[in-house]
């Protein structure tokens, strides 16, 4: 093999490794570092200093989001609870049991416990069904083609 192979199979592998650590890295500073549900609304304060927050009656949508890569991806995804265009807050899925959100939930006018539920069991390939696949092109070809996808929306609940 030729000292240039060489090195730009050495580069290609270099360039691989700082990917995968930034991802890391990435992934560990959106974590939760708090997460408080209350009667009043949720709050969740993330490890890079960032605080997300609403309150009940700020709820304007519930989505969960299921996510086969990127930072939630531990967590298989976020609930979204929306409270508008710069309100809201996003809790990991394997926190709902822990965090009582549940519980405040099903005190939304007209909330479905048995979507959450299907929403929450669904795979992804099941979910293009009745979600919209959020890609980073939606063309159909290319890096951000279904095949490639990166999370999948499931609306739960709309004001």
């Amino acid at each position: 093999m030729s000292p240039w192979a060489i090195g730009l199979l050495l580069a290609f592998f270099l360039v691989i490794a700082v990917v995968r650590k930034e991802s890391e890295r990435r992934a560990e500073l959106a974590s939760t570092a708090r997460l408080e549900v209350t009667s009043t609304g949720v709050e969740r304060d993330l490890v890079d200093g960032r605080h997300e927050g609403v309150s009940w009656d700020e709820v304007q949508i519930v989505e969960v989001v299921l996510a086969a890569h990127g930072p939630h991806k531990a967590s298989g995804g976020v609930l979204l609870l929306g409270g508008g265009a710069e309100r809201g807050c996003l809790l990991p899925l394997d926190a709902l049991g822990s965090s009582g959100v549940v519980t405040w939930l099903s005190q939304l006018p007209g909330f479905d416990m048995a979507r959450l539920t299907q929403a929450l069991s669904t795979d992804e390939s099941a979910a293009d069904l009745i979600a919209d696949p959020l890609t980073a092109g939606s063309s159909g070809s290319g890096w951000g083609s279904s095949r490639r996808r990166r999370s999948v929306r499931i609306v739960i609940w709309e004001r």
